[in-house]
């Protein structure tokens, strides 16, 4: 016996079987029995393929990301888990906690007409940034002459968010050898600690 299949009872029938792919419920596939001396038999059979949980395997893991300021969105990729594909009419994403240095997290959440039910929330790194102290420099590196004056280090050329705090040693008047610093002001929690180049 060879059977061939139809969507519809009316329909044409072939010997090819109707495969699904997306969530479906009591989808009718009829099919009919023929065979010499036989009479032929007509049937049917239901197809349902239910929603696949959001699993937290299902998601590759987000790369640490450097704090911007802004709030932050990385990608979300999917693992391959045998023939099932994820595809964005599947899910939503919601970001919170995505700011600041921390850690922020992402939901992912099935759409109602996707293939895929439930929710994931994956967590990820935001690290601390760097200040661009290219710039930043002692008004003089070629030292001074004594002349009776007081002479006076200060520091120039700093990036936004980092202003000088305080100095020590940069104001001098007799000839030697002296070490000035200088102490910054800056966003300490989301920024690694500012530093002048040589």
């Amino acid at each position: 016996l060879v059977p061939r299949y139809s969507l519809s009872q009316n329909g044409s029938f072939t010997d090819v079987l109707p495969t699904f792919t997306n969530v479906c419920n009591d989808v009718v596939v009829w099919y009919v029995l023929e065979a010499d001396q036989y009479e032929a038999v007509t049937n049917f059979a239901k197809v349902t393929i239910k929603k696949c949980p959001l699993e937290s395997r299902m998601i590759n893991a987000i790369a640490d990301q450097r704090y911007t300021g802004l709030e932050i969105t990385p990608k979300v990729g999917f693992a391959d888990i045998g023939n099932r594909k994820i595809i964005p009419s599947d899910y939503t994403l919601t970001y919170s906690n995505n700011r600041d240095v921390g850690q922020g997290a992402v939901k992912v959440s099935a759409t109602e007409q996707g293939n895929y039910s439930g929710e994931v929330i994956v967590y990820f790194n935001i690290t601390k940034a760097s200040y661009d102290m290219s710039k930043a420099k002692w008004s003089s590196d070629a030292g001074f002459i004594y002349d009776g004056t007081e002479k006076i280090m200060s520091v120039s050329g700093l990036p936004d968010g980092v202003t000088v705090a305080s100095y020590l040693n940069n104001q001098k008047v007799h000839a030697g050898n002296y070490t000035a610093s200088v102490v910054f002001n800056y966003d300490s929690a989301n920024y690694e600690k500012p530093e002048l180049t040589d």
